[in-house]
Parts: structure tokens; sequence; C-alpha cells
């Protein structure tokens, strides 16, 4: 006893003492009592005695054990081969978790860099546990122990003796090394198809986590009974057994049947503990008594239920004090490292953030990033306490077999629609059925019509981005972000390279740091998918800032070097938009840039490619001949009739000299300037927009970006028109009557905006600036011809008078002709 000498430079006596009895035989109690004895020595006790096949009983009473000698000693309790029955921790259940900063152990996430000194007896027993943990993984020391260095020459791993103790550990030298739990990882998906996350963690977290049998129970909860009256010590208790075990829900309500007043506390953090399953969760939570209890113990559960395995996609705060928070914060560790295994499996390229092959994003723990103490994820730790903030991004999509949701979609928009929710609880039920259900490119984005706020609908593109079937048409709701900082969020959480949009890169703007590794990748996709389309002319507008500061417009093109993602600069920025022909599209090589970074499955060709542009790309004057145009030939195509009209000679191309008379034929006025040179360079500038190599005609393909434009803007109309009808039960006038309260017969875009709740889109003016009017009338029917009537005269002027105000203001959806 009293054994307690200690100092910050080697280990206490009592280490050396504890270690050698890894090799006795004869020893059937021990008392340890008011010795010093920390989480450091209570993991060299868990190893030396996990198969001592005579001691029952080990007093450590007065010991500043807290939560991590705990759980060492809670796994030595449950462990098969070893006698011990009875354990006395009485008044030993505080204490320092990590003294003097030394590496913990943890049994279900062992992965991290370890930096051994052999010297010192705790890290010689982490060393044998890890040799023990590999046993128990059924792995090869050779796969698990990566990157080995060792001060001590001829270092060969320990191997078990006939007694069954590890020998050969050396007790002197440093030794560096990783230890990775991927072999274990792939072992325990083997079998399982792909996308069966939650299988994989059943299966992982059996075979790494203790499970007591009946045997082994009755000493382990033994323990709980006599804590009665003690909640400091039951609180320690249960983070303890939470971390590295398996429970069963009979062993749950067992817990709680002695303490049912604790059932709030036991409950929330023993249920990562449980199966993951329906039945499991369900029983768990009918434990709780009253109604009281239960909404006491939700705050502390919601994180965890609200966690979706099946589709794990999302931002994470995670305050890991917390035994829920932990839990899923170990499940996505384990994710990260299988879906890292996977991609290789699959030939999939690197486009992780920082080089590392993982799907961990933005990794900030207590606000300072991660990467600042460690060159890869699998090399760090995860702590057992603090705030740890990030981004998980899945490299899953959708099989080829899946189907978009048809029959009930029109549903789901009125519920969103109906509730009274705000956005980011809609945006939350939608992930906990995300796995469920696939959408389509169209059907996010009349969702995102329904959200308010970049915010939200961020999270919804986040939320449901792994569910996407046809990513490829992906500019119809990227559109539905008007303001680039805005989309810039999406790329920021889901990746630069996730987010790159290899089917139409056409008039998308790129801001690219250098100091990143991914967004150094999307420069040299970018570099080498215009050498490969047409070399040194569709990247425009380039910028590259040096470190410096200095500003380089590289007049000469990006330099050819920078295809190759070992020649582009580590340091400094590069920004530019990127502008192609039709005819110069290299479809089958953008296909096999998505195949090898944006996972894209099946053989996609360019018929399936719905070719969409953006109102946010195109300048101002673009967009007011859209206007122009969508005015004149309301029906489509719109756009193709104008081509066939200023081409009347049929020659298949239109010339300057051709197309500014045409619009003077037409009275234009929306580029009249202060001169008439003002206003024709204006004109020149729009049609350099549509020939940017400035071969001085327009061919059919170049005429198709008006075209798409078009398009854009008569889906905007079409969306409104769906809102409004659904927010009025398909009476138009009822909404027109809501919305002009005053009788004014006219409505302003502030009244639109104000009143159509929820907001949809961000307003775009051109459409008012060029009519010379501020709002829209019931008497701007005249100037649609074509319109139908649907449910009476009013009903008439107000289609029309949206789909003008939906030129004006290009935030409403689209009129339903």
């Amino acid at each position: 006893r009293s054994c307690s000498a200690i100092t910050a430079e080697v280990d206490p006596p009592i280490s050396c003492f504890v270690e050698a009895l890894a090799r006795n035989k004869g020893l059937t109690q021990l008392d340890l009592s008011a010795n010093r004895v920390d989480s450091s020595v209570a993991l060299i006790i868990e190893e030396a005695l996990q198969r001592h096949r005579r001691l029952r009983r080990l007093d450590l009473e007065e010991n500043p054990l807290g939560v991590s000698g705990l759980r060492s000693l809670l796994r030595l309790l449950a462990e098969p081969r070893s006698a011990l029955k009875l354990l006395e921790i009485d008044r030993c259940l505080y204490g320092f978790d990590e003294p003097d900063k030394l590496p913990t152990f943890s049994a279900t996430t062992p992965g991290r860099r370890y930096s051994l000194d052999l010297s010192r007896p705790y890290h010689r027993s982490m060393l044998r546990m890890l040799y023990t943990t590999a046993e128990r993984l059924k792995d090869q020391p050779d796969a698990t122990f990566q990157g080995l260095a060792c001060t001590e020459k001829d270092f060969a791993h320990a191997k078990r003796d006939s007694a069954g103790v590890w020998s050969g550990v050396p007790a002197q030298g440093k030794l560096d090394f990783v230890f990775s739990i991927a072999p274990a990882v792939e072992a325990a998906a083997k079998g399982l198809a792909e996308g069966d996350f939650r299988g994989f963690l059943q299966r992982y977290l059996q075979i790494a986590r203790s499970q007591p049998s009946l045997k082994e129970a009755v000493p382990l909860f033994a323990r709980w009974r006599n804590l009665e009256d003690r909640p400091s010590d039951q609180l320690v208790y249960l983070k303890a057994l939470s971390k590295d075990f398996n429970l069963s829900n009979s062993c749950l309500e067992h817990l709680c049947s002695h303490c049912p007043d604790l059932a709030g506390i036991v409950v929330p953090r023993l249920f990562p503990c449980l199966p993951d399953d329906v039945a499991a969760r369900h029983l768990g939570l009918s434990i709780f008594q009253t109604a009281g209890c239960y909404m006491k113990a939700w705050p502390e559960l919601l994180p965890f239920l609200n966690f979706n395995p099946e589709n794990p996609t999302g931002h994470y705060k995670l305050d890991l004090e917390r035994c829920s928070e932990h839990g899923v914060a170990q499940r996505l560790f384990l994710l990260n490292t299988w879906e890292s295994i996977l991609d290789k499996g699959v030939g999939r390229a690197d486009s992780s953030q920082h080089g590392d092959g993982s799907h961990l994003r933005n990794s900030c723990y207590h606000g300072e990033p991660v990467y600042s103490s460690c060159a890869t994820i699998a090399e760090w730790a995860l702590p057992e306490n603090g705030l740890y903030e990030f981004d998980y991004v899945s490299g899953r999509r959708p099989p080829e077999t899946a189907a978009a949701l048809e029959d009930t979609f029109d549903a789901l928009l009125v519920q969103l629609r109906g509730s009274r929710s705000d956005p980011l609880s809609k945006v939350a039920v939608l992930r906990s059925i995300s796995h469920c259900v696939y959408f389509t490119s169209m059907q996010i984005r009349q969702i995102l019509t329904l959200l308010d706020g970049a915010g939200a609908r961020t999270e919804l593109v986040v939320a449901l981005f792994t569910r996407i079937l046809d990513m490829h048409n992906a500019k119809l709701w990227r559109s539905c972000f008007d303001k680039p900082e805005d989309f810039e969020r999406v790329k920021v959480r889901l990746g630069f390279v996730t987010m790159f949009p290899f089917f139409q890169p056409e008039n998308a703007c790129f801001k690219l740091d250098f100091t990143s590794y991914e967004q150094r990748l999307c420069m040299s996709i970018l570099r080498g998918l215009e050498a490969k389309e047409k070399a040194d002319t569709n990247l425009c507008e380039c910028t590259y800032v040096q470190e410096d500061g200095t500003e380089d417009k590289l007049a000469g093109g990006v330099p050819r070097p920078w295809a190759t993602l070992a020649q582009v600069p580590i340091v400094g920025s590069f920004s530019g938009s990127y502008r192609c022909m039709p005819q110069d599209r290299r479809f089958l090589d953008r296909r096999e840039l998505a195949r090898l970074y944006g996972a894209l499955r099946g053989e996609l060709q360019d018929v399936d490619v719905n070719w969409w542009a953006s109102l946010a790309e195109a300048r101002a004057d673009v967009l007011a001949l859209v206007e122009l145009l969508f005015w004149r030939y309301p029906e489509a195509p719109g756009a193709e009739t104008a081509f066939q009209e200023i081409d009347f000679k049929a020659t298949g191309t239109v010339k300057f000299q051709d197309f500014e008379p045409y619009l003077q034929e037409l009275n234009c006025t929306k580029f009249k300037g202060s001169s008439a040179e003002e206003e024709r360079e204006r004109v020149r500038a729009v049609f350099n927009f549509l020939d940017p190599v400035q071969t001085g005609e327009l061919k059919t393909d170049q005429w198709q970006v008006l075209s798409m434009l078009w398009r854009e803007l008569d889906r905007t109309l079409r969306e409104l028109v769906g809102f409004l009808s659904r927010a009025c039960g398909g009476n138009l006038q009822e909404a027109w009557t809501t919305l002009d309260s005053k009788g004014r017969r006219a409505l302003t875009g502030g009244i639109l905006r104000c009143r159509s709740a929820p907001r949809l889109f961000r307003p775009h003016q051109s459409g008012l600036r060029a009519r010379g009017c501020g709002g829209v009338r019931q008497d701007h029917a005249r100037w649609v011809p074509g319109a139908r009537q649907i449910q009476g005269a009013s009903e008439i002027d107000f289609q029309v008078g949206l789909r003008f105000c939906g030129m004006c203001e290009r935030t409403y959806p689209r009129t339903q002709r």
C-alpha cells in the first residue's frame, strides 16, 4: 500500500509493479487502494490481468481513476478470459483522464498515430494493448502498424509466448507508427453491399466492442447497485460504460429498474450501445415512464436519433462530452475509413480536401483546424471531450436501377408548403427519410423554391446531394443560387471537386485557392479539359494572384503544365470563367472526368443532358435580349424562331450586320444609351457574348445559349404559378385579390416579395427596367399573344402579369400556360 511516489518525468513505481503481474499465476486478491492509481496505471492493470485465471478480487478504493481509468477496469471486468469478479472502486471516480497528456486507448476507434517511449511502463502496455486489438480484429501486425519507425535496430513485432504474455516488447527506445483499422474494417464489410452503411457499422461494432454475456454482466452491473445515492459517481460510470460496450435492451432496462428516476440520464448515455435497428430503439425509448422524463432526455438523444447512417452527408457540431454525440463521431470515423477503402477499390481519384482520401472536411476541434496538428485524419485521435465541428461528404451514389419519387412527389410539395415548421426543420425531416427516396434535379429545384433563405437551401442540397439521380443536370437547381457567395458555401461544404460542373462548365466562374489540395486539383481538371476541347481559348477573364499579391492577367492563357496536378503552384489564387461553344464540346472526355472524380455510373449520352443556363451567368444586356425574345415568342422554342427570322436566307449563320437591323425593326429600346455609338457598343457586346471566339458570325449552336436562358426564364415563371396555385387551391383570382389587397389593380415587386411567403429566389429587376414600369397590372394580358384562358379573364390577366413579373423578378417561379 501507499506506493504513491510520483514525479513528472517518470511513471509512478506502482506502474512497474502492476506490469510485472502479467506473469503472476497464483494471486487471488489484490489491494491497491490509496496508491495514486490513475487512468494510466488502470490501463497497465487491464493489460496485465486480462488473462489472469485466479485473481478474483481487486481493491482500488480511493484512487483518481476518472472516466478513462474506469473504462479500462470495466473492460477487464467483462473480459471472458479473466477470473475477476469483484471490483472495489469506492471514492475513486474522480481524477484526470489524460495525465501528463499520455496517449489514450479506445477499443472502438484505436486508429491514430502513436509516439511511444518504451522505457515507460504505460507506453509498453499501450503497445501490448494494440497488439491485443489487432489480434481481436484478426489482423496481422504488419498490416495494422504502418509507417513504423524505431530508434532501436532490429525491431520485431512481439508475439505471445506459452503463458499468453506478449514477449519481445523492448524496454527502451522510441517507437512511432500509425495504427490502422482499415484491414479490420475491410474484413467487417466483406459480403455487404457497397452502400449498406448501417450493416457495416453493426458488424464492426460487434467485433470491436465488448459484449458481456450473462456471466460477465452480473459483476459488471453489480457495481451500479453500489453507486446508489451517489449521482456524480453514477454519471462517471455511465460515461465509461457508453464508449466500449454493446448492450441489449434488457441490460438497459435492468440499469433503469434500480433507479427509475434516473431513466432520463441512463437512456441518453447508453442509447448508442443498443443494436441499431428499429425494434431496439423503440424498446429503448419505451423505458421512459413519464412524458416529462422523456422530454428531459430528448435534447441529449436528438443528435443520435437524427443521425442517418444510410445518408451521413451533412454538417456536424458535436460536443464529445455527451455520450450520444461521441457515438455519432465514432460512427462517422468508421464510415470514413470504409469509404476510403471503397474509393481505392473502384479506382476513384482522391478528391478529398487535403489529399488524404478522407471524407471528413473542414474539421475543427475547439475552433482550431485539425490538420494543423496532423498530416492526415487517420493520424488524429478522436478526443473524449471538447467541441468537434466538421462536414462529412459520402461518396455513395444512387445505383443505376434507382428510380425517382414520382407518385407522391406532388403530395410531398403540398406538405412542405403547408407546414408551419421553419425551413431548417423541414430539411431535417427530409434528411431523416432521404435514404428511402431518390430525386431528379428538377425535383430538387422544385423543393428549393419552397425554402426561404440561402442557409436552408444550402442545407437541402447538402442533405439530398447523394440522392440525386441525374447529377449531370445539376445546373437546373444550381441556378436557384443567384448570389455567387451562396453557392460558394455549398462548394465549401461538399467539396470543390465534388461540385465541379463536369458536364456543363460553360459560364461557370471559378475562384481557387492554391494552398488547398482539392482546389489545385480543380485547376488541373479545368486546364486539362480546356486542352482537350480548345486549347488556350476556353478559359477567359483569368487572373493569377501570386503569394506577394502581384496580379498576373495570364495574357498568354493559363499555363499548359497546370493540366498536371504536380505542376499547379501551391501558393496564390486563381479566378476565371470557362466558355465553350457547343461544337467544341468533348462529351466523352467530360464523362470520363465525371466518372474518375465525380463517381459517375452508367454510360451517359449527350442526349441525356438537359443543357441549361442560369440567368445569373449572363450580363444584364443579354438578359434584356432574352426578355425581348420571350415577349415576342412566348411559345417554345422562342429563341430558335428568332434565329430563323434573322437568318431569313437560311444560310445557317447570323452576322452582326443582320443582328443589329433586326433589333431596330423590333423598335427595341433596351440598349439605348446617351449616344448612338454607345447603343451600338452595347449591341456589339451582346453579340460578342454569343461569339466569344470572335468569328464574326453566329451559328445555331452558339445561339443555343439564348435558348437555354429562355427555358430558364420560362421555368421560373411556371414555378411561380405552381406555387400560387397550390397556395390558393388553384384559384389564381384569389391569389391576385390576396396580393392586391388595396385594389390598386397593380402589384410591385416589393408587394410580391412581402406577401408571397415563403419567398422563393432573389429578385431580378432587369425586366421591370426594360418595360419602364414598377410592377404588374391586370391589363398586361394584351402584351402576350396566345395567352389561353384557364378560369376566366382575370386569371388570364394575372397569369400574364406573373409572367411579366417573373422577367422582372427572377425570384419567382414561372407560369403554367
